[in-house]
């Protein structure tokens, strides 16, 4: 990443963290508009909060097109991304599915957040392999055997 796109991710992350404390306030009108800017400067978050507002509003196709620029986002290799189309589909907006299929597609992002190296989702997937969480049961078993006599 060279200077100008570190610049750019920063000033998004910014505006999104603005949108958040917008959207608190109740200020939703602003909200939108900082999400907006942050994903339009390449922060999926603002993408996955633009859905969640819509959502909220009812405007549920909207939501399903913002959610899908997100794992467009995703499916590029942004790590960061991949976490917060994670987030969504296990908070259950992902849109798209049954509830199986949203926490198939939750692992999956997690799953490839944490290969792309992003430290936070490797911490959740590790703790999850450790306690055998959301499918992660067999390679937990897997892995406890590959320690043995080392």
């Amino acid at each position: 990443m060279n200077k100008v796109d570190i610049e750019a991710a920063k000033k998004g992350q910014e505006v999104w963290e603005e949108g958040v404390a917008l959207r608190e306030a109740g200020r939703i009108s602003e909200a939108i508009e900082a999400f907006k800017t942050a994903a339009e400067s390449g922060n999926a978050a603002g993408y996955v909060d633009l859905a969640g507002v819509e959502d909220d509003r009812g405007n549920y196709e909207e939501a399903r097109n913002w959610m899908r620029k997100a794992e467009d986002l995703a499916a590029q290799g942004d790590a960061f991304a991949n976490l917060a189309c994670s987030l969504a589909y296990r908070l259950g907006r992902g849109y798209e599915g049954t509830f199986e299929e949203q926490e198939q597609k939750a692992r999956l992002f997690l799953r490839r957040s944490a290969e792309l190296g992003n430290p936070a989702a490797q911490i959740v997937l590790a703790n999850q392999v450790l306690r055998g969480v959301d499918g992660e049961r067999k390679m937990s078993r897997n892995m406890r055997c590959g320690f043995r006599g080392r």
